[in-house]
């Protein structure tokens, strides 16, 4: 398989790269940038979508650029290389990936277009408490008022949910899970916010008879689109961990190469490099992993199972990557002024997010008796 770039995903890659680099061309920019609600530079956000990076996905005729996975891996790695706080996968990929599956026209148009201008941020209102990564709604209820729809039940975390314009909320009805739009200025909606330990943001939205709008035609059940939707985001934020694991390697090699201990530089004792060496090979696996599960959406085959195989060796490599990095660092990867605990931080956040590795590895355990068995020459197994 060629994993390799063509030019125009290379100059997506080099543009998307040199404005994060600059917007935070060290930590300290970036401590600054998450310190202060609403947890991202609102002007990056708005020349990422001057660049068409937040209509990336999106048909031409939504005011998308009418890209696909591998586009969005593209920009998804870059800001995990510098771990930008921006919410594009969580607006873009996940949410506005939703309203480009389930929507109509008209709100493809009145959703999409705005977030891909950039004045718009939306969020997908899905998890409940005490639930772990349902493809389902069950503690938000609709029911019909009229001719209105009215939400009511609480959803928490809620990725930027207290700065979304709007969100993308499932629910429960009689025939299923549903989606709705909710307009971030609505009748009986409350959100609060707190700050995650990755230096994002999160929300508890509590909703109480809230006017909403169905998302789509019919009260069809849609958990097999959100199923979907939340595949293509694990293989974006899979792409964001390569990202941040690639830079945690190449600080700590450099760490390496820089710090004495006993009147050398730590690179010239072999079990030090070893270790590192095992990082890269962690790394490595994870890119192959991470990219063949992009191609694999780009070409309409299994997004959940790619999706499925792409998280578990990310969550493997961006575990022993992150406390790698900090162990080979010593005392000063724990500390806030330094870089590679955030990147640890991030990589934790990614692994829990949609599902974890564990969670991961059940699922394929799953599926094992569903493969035919072979003998050790490669033939199938007759018995």
């Amino acid at each position: 398989m060629d994993f390799t770039y063509d030019s125009e995903q290379n100059d997506l890659r080099e543009a998307v790269a040199g404005l994060l680099g600059r917007a935070y061309s060290d930590s300290e920019q970036r401590r600054r940038v998450t310190g202060t609600d609403p947890g991202f530079d609102e002007k990056t956000w708005a020349r990422l979508a001057e660049m068409g990076v937040l209509g990336l996905p999106f048909p031409e005729e939504d005011g998308g650029m009418g890209a696909g996975p591998i586009e969005v891996a593209v920009v998804a790695e870059e800001i995990g290389r510098v771990l930008a706080p921006e919410p594009f996968v969580e607006a873009v990929v996940l949410a506005g990936g939703l309203v480009a599956a389930v929507g109509t026209a008209a709100q493809r148009a009145a959703v999409l277009g705005p977030l891909a201008e950039g004045s718009s941020v939306l969020a997908f209102a899905h998890a409940e408490p005490a639930t772990r990564w349902s493809t389902s709604a069950a503690a938000v209820t609709a029911t019909q008022d009229g001719g209105t729809w009215r939400l009511t039940g609480v959803k928490e975390p809620v990725p930027n949910g207290a700065r979304a314009d709007v969100l993308v909320v499932s629910a429960a009805t009689d025939s299923g899970t549903a989606l709705f739009l909710v307009r971030g200025d609505a009748e009986g909606l409350a959100r609060t916010g707190y700050r995650t330990h990755d230096g994002g943001r999160a929300a508890n939205v509590t909703l109480d008879g809230t006017p909403a709008e169905l998302l789509g035609e019919g009260t069809a059940d849609r958990s097999a689109d959100v199923e979907r939707a939340q595949a293509l985001a694990r293989i974006a934020y899979s792409a964001e961990a390569i990202g941040a694991m690639d830079t945690a390697l190449k600080t700590t090699a450099e760490y390496l190469k820089t710090r004495k201990q006993f009147g050398v530089t730590l690179n010239r004792f072999q079990a030090l490099t070893f270790r590192a060496a095992d990082m890269y090979v962690s790394l490595e696996l994870a890119r192959s992993t991470a990219l063949w599960a992009s191609m694999v959406a780009d070409a309409g085959g299994d997004v959940v199972a790619a999706a499925v195989r792409a998280r578990l060796q990310t969550s493997r490599a961006g575990r022993h990557v992150g406390k790698e990095a900090i162990q080979l660092h010593g005392g000063i990867g724990v500390t806030a002024e330094y870089s590679v605990g955030h990147y640890t931080s991030r990589l934790t956040a990614i692994d829990h997010l949609l599902g974890d590795g564990d969670w991961a590895a059940d699922r394929l355990a799953a599926t094992v008796d569903s493969y035919p068995t072979v003998d050790p020459l490669g033939a199938p197994y007759t018995g």
